[in-house]
């Protein structure tokens, strides 16, 4: 007697499972995200008040009036460092010079100076396609004692608050007012921490009359810090581990800027350090400058001007996601070249799982 086609289909052994394809942007998963530093409200500040009132008459003599007869006040927060300095770090760049250097100094264990690290993009970056490194390795010593003068006057700077006050009103209500710009946009940031707290302020823009109260303090404290940073010498020997771990912290701290007003070439220079010092653990915050780079594009309303937007915004994070992880999202699987569009459609699609892991620093 045979056996109905419904329980032949039955007794039949199922069909294998299709192997699963290894996922080509992060075979072994996505990093995980990093502990949030923890930090502490100030209990008591630091005394700088001499320097601060040295820095005070230079502020108000130096700040541009929007008002004729305006009065400029000057007053200082908390600076929360009690403790000994565990590290500085500063990012500095400027918009027309294709720069951007990462500093890290750190207190030596066996004496009292500092070490140095730089890490610089020199001049205009090239093609990734045309190969070689822009990157630049600075190290060195800073010494207690020539850095301690330039900290009693940028820790002050870093606290510091500006307000203009009207003058009162004239009889006919007139007062002539004015306003400065200038096209030298620029970006500093600082952050001092003694392990237990955090004194950091940061300007990404140009310099105007009326942004003056957020970027003269952050502007004084690179005026004191970076003559000693100038003078770090050049090295070529390779990065380490731990180095390229400092780059790392300060991609994933900084990636939260990355679309504010101003802050576009910082993004762009950030993400060519990262073609050449990034790790996997890059990889989900590249994911998303990717995924704001399509918005852009989509944003556009002319064609012309979305495929440049495309090509500019595009070209460095793609090729950083294939030198971090190997595979190369720019070309199919027979090695035929995909537009730009569509190679950052396969990035999402194979890398998206890991996006959005930023972490504190």
């Amino acid at each position: 007697m045979g056996v109905a086609p419904v329980a032949a289909a039955l007794l039949s052994p199922s069909p294998p499972p299709r192997a699963q394809r290894p996922n080509r942007c992060l075979p072994d998963g996505p990093p995980k995200a990093r502990p949030p530093v923890k930090l502490y409200e100030a209990a008591t500040c630091v005394d700088h008040r001499r320097a601060e009132a040295a820095l005070a008459r230079k502020i108000i003599k130096a700040y541009d009036r929007t008002v004729k007869g305006s009065v400029v006040e000057v007053s200082f927060g908390c600076d929360p460092l009690v403790s000994d300095l565990e590290e500085i770090v500063v990012e500095s760049g400027y918009g027309h010079g294709g720069n951007l250097e990462l500093w890290r100094l750190t207190r030596n264990k066996e004496d009292t100076d500092y070490s140095a690290l730089g890490l610089g993009l020199v001049g205009y970056f090239r093609s990734s396609a045309e190969g070689g490194s822009p990157v630049r390795l600075f190290r060195g010593r800073i010494s207690e004692r020539a850095l301690t003068p330039a900290l009693s006057l940028a820790r002050p700077a870093l606290t510091l608050n500006v307000r203009e006050l009207e003058p009162p009103p004239l009889p006919n209500g007139l007062w002539g007012r004015s306003f400065s710009t200038s096209s030298g946009n620029f970006h500093h940031f600082l952050r001092m921490t003694d392990g237990q707290h955090s004194l950091t302020r940061h300007y990404t823009g140009y310099p105007n009359s009326g942004g003056q109260p957020r970027y003269l303090g952050v502007q004084a404290a690179m005026a004191a810090l970076h003559p000693l940073l100038e003078k770090v010498a050049l090295d070529t020997k390779p990065i380490t581990a731990d180095e390229r771990d400092f780059f790392v912290r300060s991609f994933l701290a900084a990636a939260r800027r990355f679309e504010d007003e101003y802050a576009w070439w910082v993004r762009e220079r950030y993400v060519t350090l990262a073609e050449h010092l990034g790790t996997p653990e890059l990889v989900p915050a590249l994911v998303e400058v990717i995924e704001n780079a399509l918005a852009e594009a989509d944003r556009e309303k002319d064609e012309a001007q979305k495929k440049t937007t495309l090509e500019r915004r595009l070209e460095h994070p793609l090729a950083a996601v294939a030198r971090i992880t190997g595979w190369d999202p720019r070309k199919d699987d027979a090695g035929v070249a995909r537009s730009p569009a569509a190679a950052a459609r396969e990035v999402i699609t194979e890398c998206g799982g890991a996006r959005g892991r930023f972490s504190d620093r």
